[in-house]
């Protein structure tokens, strides 16, 4: 009799659904006949969630003014917020009790803590419980709201993470040190000659550019900049993913160095992997992305809230450098261009914190559980 686990998820950034996709991988993987799994996303899960597109927006907008979705995130980073969400909060969504009752789930795997709260309704509500796995999407900041002494086990991309969430209450044998669950290819060799070859680029000194949500204007003013000193031998790669007006108005410019444009691509993972050094907004995916293919990270640009922890983890460990001034971006890069043994020493640090095959890890762990 096949077995059937439910990935938990939701669109608010990509962090969360990215970790919820590289786990289902690697569960297809390893039982692709005797599991099941289903993915059921917050935002897009008809029928019974409705008001998950409307947040998805005051997300996106939020991402765009950073002092707003961080006075919203200490505010709701407190006891009476996590009250509302463990008392009020669930009474909205009762309709989701029909998905654990239809489902019949041996396992739950939650990727953004919305569902631990809706799950433990259920679970009160109805006197049988649905097993979950709870996997942080967020380090060093831990908001509130993903402390569930009630989950069977914790999942979190490091040792200081998971000491925050014991002080917060969870129980130490409870958390597992897994890494942050991504494609486990950013763990597999590549052969870069040959990658950047097919986009007309040399193997030389790569930047690769990573554009979202947030301050863009920023990361245009450091190319611009940094694109006009062909002196110091390297090529650059911007990554534009949906945001094809963005795309379109970089690809009329031109650059002094060897520069792509890229929009869209199911390929992140051989761009990571090829590239020296990675610019990118402090969220969660792309840091974690960064790192498990073992390359530095530059953040000009980060949201407050949960991607504090981000840049403190970068900083913290020297993986990277947290430059939220123009100038100082651009003078670190020129630095790093002129002097790349620098890079060298950072590339060593994140060989030691690298996790690239979480994912995986995960998955066996959550197949053993229900196999049982």
């Amino acid at each position: 009799m096949s077995k059937k686990i439910l990935l938990l998820t939701a669109g608010y950034g990509t962090g969360h659904i990215s970790a919820s996709r590289s786990i289902g991988e690697e569960i297809h993987k390893i039982k692709p006949q005797d599991v099941e799994v289903k993915t059921y996303d917050f935002i897009n899960t008809k029928g019974f969630i409705n008001a998950g597109r409307t947040f998805q927006k005051l997300y996106n907008w939020s991402m765009e003014k950073p002092w707003v979705w961080d006075t919203f995130f200490d505010w709701t980073n407190s006891r009476a917020a996590t009250y509302y969400f463990k008392t009020l909060f669930p009474l909205f969504y009762r309709k989701v009790h029909a998905i654990f009752d239809s489902e019949n789930p041996d396992l739950c795997i939650v990727t953004h803590p919305y569902w631990n709260f809706l799950i433990n309704d259920h679970n009160r509500e109805n006197g049988k419980r649905v097993r979950y796995f709870c996997v942080v999407t967020d380090a060093i900041e831990i908001h509130q709201t993903w402390i569930d002494p009630d989950a069977d086990m914790y999942f979190v991309c490091d040792d200081a993470t998971g000491g925050i969430i014991e002080s917060k209450g969870v129980k130490k044998e409870k958390i597992v040190v897994s890494g942050f669950p991504v494609s486990t290819l950013l763990g597999e060799p590549l052969d870069r000659k040959k990658f950047l070859n097919e986009f007309g680029l040399a193997d030389m000194p790569t930047l690769l550019f990573v554009l979202g949500l947030g301050n863009v204007e920023r990361f245009l003013e450091i190319i611009d900049n940094i694109s006009k000193h062909k002196e110091l031998n390297f090529q650059v790669i911007v990554i534009t993913g949906k945001y094809k007006e963005l795309q379109n108005v970089l690809q009329q410019k031109k650059y002094d160095v060897p520069t792509k444009i890229v929009g869209w691509t199911d390929r992140m993972a051989d761009f990571l992997r090829a590239s020296d050094l990675v610019v990118s907004k402090g969220g969660g995916a792309i840091v974690m992305e960064t790192l498990a293919a073992g390359k530095p990270i530059m953040i000009p640009v980060f949201t407050p809230g949960q991607e504090r922890g981000n840049a403190k983890l970068i900083e913290s460990n020297n993986f990277g450098f947290v430059r939220t001034g123009r100038d100082e971006a651009i003078e670190t890069l020129h630095g790093l261009l002129k002097y790349p043994e620098r890079l060298s020493v950072l590339r060593d640090n994140i060989k030691r914190f690298s996790k690239p095959f979480a994912a995986r890890d995960i998955a066996k762990i959550a197949c053993k559980n229900i196999s049982g």
